[in-house]
């Protein structure tokens, strides 16, 4: 896939791919893919489509950066510096994503791209990629940081859906197509290393991790997790090869 050098390539690029026919849900949208360098000061940079809205557009010309493997607060922190140094603004900062108090030249955007993959992130140029990794954003937030934004009584499904203002059977497409596995194998993944991080602070019972992770029983958390690991939660708890793996990992197939 070739990328653009510059904001102005990228950002035609972008424009050029249209996007596909998905219904939307009347759900408020959050996050908009089409635009990975999105002025939210600049009505002309939103693309006029049925799948997103704009929602509290203010007057001033900002621009929201999306960034791969930026999984942690740690990450966050780095990105940070690393802006400062550069002596960009930054007004918002979250999982992903990072929005600057103004509009970067193309002289900056390189900067910022040169500087987010020497500390191991990337800067992302497409919009199915960008939206990929804000699901997984999404589901790290959740099921890593407990954030609670999900409703215990909503599915990841309708959550997602809602968060990023799309069908969920287009989501589970793309994520499928662009990842290898399901959005489903990803949540699995994500609930498989929060237990071992629990499991090796034995602090909480495994009835507490079922419950904290919405799993129906301690034998439905014990099933799938030996299925996906090899070993019982007791197992690992008495010591196993079986390491943990970095939050940008995990699902890795």
């Amino acid at each position: 896939m070739g990328r653009g050098t510059g904001q102005g390539a990228w950002g035609s690029g972008l424009a050029e791919q249209g996007m596909e026919e998905v219904s939307n849900k009347g759900l408020e949208v959050e996050f908009d893919p089409l635009s990975i360098f999105h002025r939210t000061g600049d009505p002309a940079s939103i693309l006029n489509s049925s799948s997103h809205r704009r929602t509290g557009l203010n007057s001033h010309c900002l621009m929201k950066l999306l960034i791969k493997n930026m999984v942690c607060d740690r990450c966050k922190r780095v990105v940070i510096e690393e802006l400062a140094k550069l002596e960009i603004a930054v007004t918002q900062v979250e999982l992903g994503r990072v929005e600057t108090a103004d509009e970067l030249s193309t002289e900056q955007l390189s900067q910022v791209k040169a500087t987010m993959e020497h500390n191991g992130f990337e800067l992302l140029d497409d919009r199915k990629e960008a939206l990929v990794e804000h699901i997984r954003n999404l589901v790290i937030e959740e099921v890593q940081y407990l954030k609670g934004n999900k409703p215990a009584s909503m599915n990841f499904s309708d959550y997602l859906a809602q968060k990023t203002g799309y069908e969920y059977s287009y989501l589970s497409n793309l994520f499928s197509a662009e990842t290898s596995q399901t959005i489903e194998q990803y949540i699995i993944a994500q609930k498989i290393e929060k237990i071992k991080e629990w499991l090796s602070y034995n602090e909480l019972t495994l009835s507490e991790i079922a419950w904290r992770l919405s799993y129906s029983s301690t034998a439905h958390l014990s099933n799938q997790f030996k299925k996906i690991t090899g070993i019982t939660p007791g197992e690992f708890k008495k010591g196993s090869i079986i390491k943990r793996k970095p939050l940008d990992t995990v699902g890795n197939i």
